[in-house]
């Protein structure tokens, strides 16, 4: 059976809204259509905000009214490729060594038993590799399972807490929706994943991530009761012109 494309799972944002109000989110009309647009361009979706403004609540709605799993992906300082994409399971790789020279081990026993003068044959070390670098061994992560497991909703939470290279790669996923291991090949997603960024109001990357995916959503801030701007202070600390450019004041009166 055929994947369902994901621009044919709602026809208009008037359908997406109301099946995420199903799921008990209510989205106005200006999110309810960026949404849809980002969908049905097949790009991401990044969502702006302070802490607690529903912006992961919008992905477990998603997920939830589309019937598709929900990966998410948490961002932290100094996550890296590794950690969102693939790792190989170490522990399980060293058992399958010691019980391959086990093995070995006991056929040399036995053929010295058997017959004196006669080797056993040795595990080929090509094959002993190609044996510990098999899908048995490998530890999907967030990334690899979406491309695997698409159609489904990839949540990447606060991607302004990664760096710079690590958005690198992921801007480089999310455009291609490819990754390749180069022990086992290139894995493709058969439909791109719904994406949803989430970034706590982080200026800097705010600004990468708003030149890389153009489908931004973001709200205006709400001020607070009784709130004003204030000016800042002059440069230095000083009160007056007599502070401003680092002077110390002004110039005490000649003696006589």
């Amino acid at each position: 059976m055929p994947s369902v494309k994901t621009h044919q799972l709602y026809a208009s944002p008037e359908s997406l809204g109301a099946a995420l109000a199903t799921t008990g989110y209510l989205a106005d009309a200006g999110l309810a259509t960026v949404t849809w647009l980002a969908h049905r361009l097949q790009r991401p979706i990044l969502v702006e905000g302070e802490p607690g403004t529903g912006k992961t609540t919008l992905a477990e709605a998603l997920a939830q009214a589309s019937g598709r799993p929900l990966i998410r992906l948490q961002c932290y300082d100094g996550i890296d490729a590794s950690q969102a994409l693939y790792d190989w399971d170490f522990p399980r790789q060293i058992l399958h060594l010691r019980a391959v020279e086990a093995l070995a081990g006991t056929r040399a026993a036995g053929a010295a038993a058997s017959a004196a003068g006669t080797t056993a044959p040795q595990p080929d070390a090509a094959v002993l590799e190609a044996e510990l670098f098999d899908e048995r061994f490998l530890l999907a992560r967030p990334i690899l399972r979406a491309l695997r497991e698409s159609p489904c909703v990839l949540l990447i939470d606060e991607i302004d807490r990664a760096d710079d290279e690590f958005e690198a790669f992921l801007l480089e996923v999310l455009s291609t929706w490819q990754v390749t291991i180069p022990e086992i090949g290139t894995v493709t997603a058969t439909e791109p994943p719904m994406v949803v960024l989430t970034s706590n109001r982080n200026p800097r990357a705010a600004r990468r991530a708003q030149a890389a995916l153009p489908v931004p959503v973001d709200r205006p801030p709400r001020l607070r009761a009784g709130g004003r701007h204030r000016p800042h202070p002059p440069a230095g600390g000083g009160r007056g012109p007599d502070r401003a450019g680092g002077g110390s004041g002004p110039e005490p009166a000649p003696r006589r």
